[in-house]
């Protein structure tokens, strides 16, 4: 065996399975997030995890499975007086087709995960419902943990959409209230682990979704703090350390895209063991061998379906390196880019939940813009392929920003025509009359007037169809 491969067999940052144990790190906040939103809060609502390609989805499942074994905590059911032990069970999707390919995968992970020793009936779903009951009576609360779970819809969406309806609303009816058992409360939380949001999954079916999700939960990239975390733990039984200036040029290289991360500092971590010395030629070599891995993963990537928001930022890292085989950040459109002043963000997300809820791919900072990074770069992106744009007028009228966002659209809408929606919120002063001049000629929709429905109206704007017509 040469020095290099035995480096590589030491190599800590190489794995290609889900983190697990004392690996995993930087989702804190995130999983005391999923235990108020699943357990411990009011609402024990279902959440929807999504984020972009090996983010450590499957890994923060496991890890709430495996770290919550031993949950001892019995919580009170909302609205109850019933206390009960959480379990937390874990459930791949993507194998799965139709929904009693569903209702049979979850019988079997709770009779194993209990032992019932129930027998399957030949009607899975019926086998669903009795292991639910045997949950009940045992006290028992279950958070399920189903990753990949857009995987499983889109196979229902493209074998028979028709479906799709039925199970979500029978799965939403379930998860807020067992009406099968005597009409007792519900039983189950659900965490799903996706690529896709439920409105992304959903755009082009008559299916809405709403009510299922409780909460969405944006699984973020790391810090250069994160980095530097993740660089500590696994490198305390190794020679070598990382310096800040080498922490800073990860993150600055890859975004902080953990998959990304993990893939630079192996690179790192061999040629510094190779080379120990950290100059120039030595980043010089590492960005250069980077480029190649990153080549080899576009490469497998670059055919697949990904959201847009997984190609505009793949595509800003791709431009660091001039790299001309980028993934196609047109083949997807986000339906709107919603456009407006910071202080009138509670009111303006409320809004767009909405929007997300009637499967609209909606494009707000707060959810796809990473902190760190220059917004212009990727409105330069969004501007090209945008399908809508909604303006909101709050009390506090136009942001410093927002006033430059608006010229950048009304630019774009000279070149290729698409709705520059005026959007007034309820506590809204201005009227038509007091827009500036360049927006004068659009036309609004109003929050202050309730009929008709301005979400319906503001939906119109944005799809050209209006509510209870086909598509036009």
């Amino acid at each position: 065996m040469n020095n290099y491969q035995n480096i590589s067999q030491l190599n800590p940052f190489i794995y290609n399975t889900p983190v697990r144990g004392e690996d995993f790190c930087n989702r804190d906040e995130t999983i005391q997030t999923l235990l108020n939103d699943t357990v411990i809060g009011k609402s024990q609502g279902n959440v929807w995890i999504v984020g972009e390609r090996q983010t450590g989805k499957t890994s923060l499942l496991r890890y709430m499975q495996l770290s919550h074994e031993d949950y001892n905590e019995r919580v009170h059911i909302y609205g109850t007086n019933e206390k009960m032990k959480v379990a937390f069970i874990y459930m791949n999707c993507q194998t799965l087709k139709k929904p009693d390919d569903y209702y049979y995968k979850v019988y079997q992970s709770l009779n194993d995960f209990f032992d019932f020793k129930i027998k399957s009936q030949d009607d899975h779903y019926s086998s669903f419902i009795d292991a639910l009951k045997k949950v009940y009576e045992l006290k028992h609360y279950i958070v399920f943990l189903f990753d990949e779970f857009d995987a499983f819809i889109q196979k229902m969406i493209n074998t028979n959409p028709e479906q799709v309806d039925a199970f979500l609303s029978e799965l939403n009816n379930m998860s807020q209230a067992f009406s099968k058992i005597k009409g007792e409360p519900k039983t189950f939380s659900c965490v799903f682990a996706a690529n896709y949001t439920l409105g992304e999954l959903l755009k082009n079916i008559n299916v809405s979704g709403s009510g299922l999700i409780s909460e969405m939960i944006v699984l973020p990239f790391f810090t250069c703090d994160h980095i530097h975390e993740l660089a500590t733990r696994y490198l305390q039984n190794h020679s070598l350390s990382f310096s800040d200036s080498e922490i800073q040029f990860c993150y600055k290289i890859t975004n902080g895209y953990p998959y990304l991360v993990q893939k630079l500092l192996s690179i790192m971590y061999d040629q510094k063991m190779l080379f120990p010395q950290v100059n120039d030629p030595y980043f010089e070599k590492i960005k250069h061998l980077f480029q190649l891995e990153l080549e080899s993963i576009i490469e497998n990537w670059g055919n697949e379906t990904m959201p847009p928001r997984t190609k505009h930022k793949m595509n800003d890292i791709l431009d660091k390196f001039k790299i001309t085989t980028s993934i196609d950040s047109n083949s997807d459109q986000f339906d709107v880019f919603i456009c407006y002043n910071r202080k009138d963000w509670h009111s303006v997300e409320t809004i767009a939940k909405k929007l997300v809820e009637k499967n609209l791919t909606t494009w707000v900072d707060q959810w796809n813009l990473r902190p760190g990074f220059i917004w212009q770069k990727e409105l330069g992106h969004l501007i090209k392929t945008i399908k809508s744009a909604a303006i909101f007028i709050g009390k506090d009228k136009f942001g410093d920003w927002q006033e430059k966002e608006v010229l950048s659209f009304l630019d774009e809408c000279s070149k290729r025509e698409f709705p520059v929606i005026l959007v007034f919120l309820e506590d809204s002063e201005e009227t038509p009359d007091d827009l500036p001049p360049f927006l004068k000629n659009h036309t609004c929709v109003d929050f202050r007037i309730k009929n008709p429905d301005p979400t319906d109206n503001l939906i119109f704007g944005i799809t050209g169809t209006k509510r209870n017509q086909g598509k036009q």
